[in-house]
């Protein structure tokens, strides 16, 4: 009497399919992890962005409660006039004593501050350290104090002043993460915050 072994295995078609499933599955649950990555990295730069451009607000309106606005300007070829008129608005604000606000960049080649002759340059993505626009704090006798730092870059800055009863400064900005090899263009694309608030001597409001 002879005897008959039986062998199952899987046939090429079932083979195809079940490795066809398991790239499905793996495609999805890379998609999900990489969406959760980014989604952390985005709540993560907007609390950083969030708390530099607080400590930002308080400089200026402790500078304000303690000090007299002298002007706002617009342009590096003119400096703060002597006096201001209400709802005008500039780049760079001035107070008596010779403190002014506004953004500046750092110059890779001679180490120094510079202050930012176009705002539009402000929204390139380069990987130096020139590209990264800064709100600075100058002070009378040239120094100066960065009051955002090189992880994050100002796209926009602008300052509107009004003299109604109490002096009031509203504060523009739009900011946004600053070029960094661990971080993806579009991170940083939808990272940007639009902030405005209005800071007096009474007063802060955060709109």
């Amino acid at each position: 009497m002879k005897n008959t072994i039986s062998h199952k295995a899987f046939t090429l078609i079932e083979l195809i399919v079940s490795i066809t499933i398991f790239g499905i599955i793996m495609i999805s649950v890379m998609s999900i992890f990489i969406f959760s990555s980014q989604m952390s990295q985005r709540v993560e730069l907007n609390r950083l962005m969030q708390e530099n451009i607080k400590s930002v607000v308080e400089d200026i309106a402790e500078e304000l409660r303690k000090g007299e606005i002298l002007d706002v300007s617009s342009t590096t070829l003119h400096d703060c006039g002597l006096s201001f008129n209400s709802w005008d608005a500039g780049n760079k604000l001035c107070f008596i004593g010779g403190i002014e606000y506004a953004l500046w960049y750092k110059n890779t080649l001679s180490s120094k501050w510079e202050r930012v002759s176009d705002v539009s340059s402000c929204s390139d993505f380069e990987e130096n350290e020139e590209s990264i626009c800064r709100v600075i704090k100058n002070e009378w006798g040239g120094n100066y104090f960065p009051l955002t730092n090189s992880f994050i870059a100002i796209e926009e800055l602008s300052f509107t002043i009004t003299n109604e009863k109490v002096p009031k400064v509203t504060i523009q900005m739009t900011v946004r993460p600053s070029y960094a090899k661990w971080l993806h263009s579009e991170v940083i694309e939808n990272s940007r915050l639009y902030i405005q608030t209005t800071v007096s001597e009474r007063l802060i409001d955060m709109d």
